[in-house]
């Protein structure tokens, strides 16, 4: 592709998306040999994949409505559609480490994979409906939830070992939550607070924290990358009712904790605000 060809396609995709520079020649690095029939989806999806916020926030606000009403046609409530579109956020910033770095050496985002082959939106309106998927196939096939209570009383019998090993994995990982969770900056606390604890809808919690959407996804992951690097090594292998229950009392203990420490105060929601 010669020189004035790359030029015209980068001026056409800069029109469109005038709050997005992104440099010709990393532009040109990212475009490949043939002419992609979304040019411009390819031109702010590339920035985006080299972490650059101005792309993102230009994504969420030119495709999050598109997409969100086009789930909600086929998801079972309009919070599920919003919850698919953060999702779907959430899976094309992960680090992609394979695609090369950024200037400043940090590993490209997944999004870059996105060729310009189709519409951007429907390109994430196809990792939506995949997650969905997914989720419902983990929901089918996830064992039947076990209360720590439920747990002794199938223990009932058993090698008292067993059961000893039972209250040990509980204390590990009931520990490892909370020591992981103390570590997190208080934005991020307050954003899994809010979402797994009380329920909230991820956009009705970012709102709380003064971030848009994209922002709130982007910042619910970093919380639980490093979240789930702190407390895997207390998770065993294979999960099961009882592991499964044993996770669950460990972030009983964490609310238990944390409610107790910030008790009287509202620290944890002026941190996040």
């Amino acid at each position: 592709m010669v020189a004035d060809q790359v030029r015209q396609l980068w001026d056409v995709a800069q029109a469109a998306w005038p709050g997005v520079s992104w440099p010709l020649e990393m532009f040109q690095s990212h475009l490949g040999r043939d002419v992609p029939s979304h040019v411009e989806d390819l031109y702010v999806a590339g920035a985006a994949g080299h972490r650059m916020s101005e792309a993102w926030a230009a994504i969420d606000e030119a495709y999050r409505i598109m997409v969100i009403r086009r789930l909600q046609r086929s998801a079972r409530a309009d919070l599920e559609a919003e919850d698919l579109w953060s999702e779907s956020l959430a899976r094309m910033m992960r680090d992609d480490p394979e695609s090369g770095t950024n200037e400043s050496g940090e590993p490209l985002m997944h999004i870059v994979r996105y060729r310009g082959i189709t519409r951007l939106p429907w390109h994430f309106l196809a990792a939506a409906r995949t997650i969905a998927i997914d989720r419902h196939r983990r929901q089918s096939r996830r064992p039947q939830e076990v209360a720590s209570e439920a747990v002794l009383e199938l223990a009932k019998g058993d090698d008292p070992a067993v059961i000893a090993g039972q209250h040990e994995l509980a204390d590990t990982l009931a520990n490892a939550v909370v020591q992981a969770f103390r570590g997190l900056k208080a934005e991020h606390q307050f954003l899994l607070a809010a979402i797994y604890r009380d329920g909230n809808a991820k956009a009705d919690a970012g709102r709380i924290a003064g971030l848009s959407p994209w922002q709130t996804s982007r910042e619910l992951r970093k919380a639980e990358d490093q979240l789930r690097l702190q407390v895997q090594h207390a998770i065993p292998g294979q999960w099961s009712p009882e592991t499964k229950a044993a996770w669950d009392e460990g972030w009983r203990h964490c609310w238990k904790q944390l409610a107790h420490l910030h008790s009287g105060d509202d620290s944890l929601s002026e941190g996040a605000a």
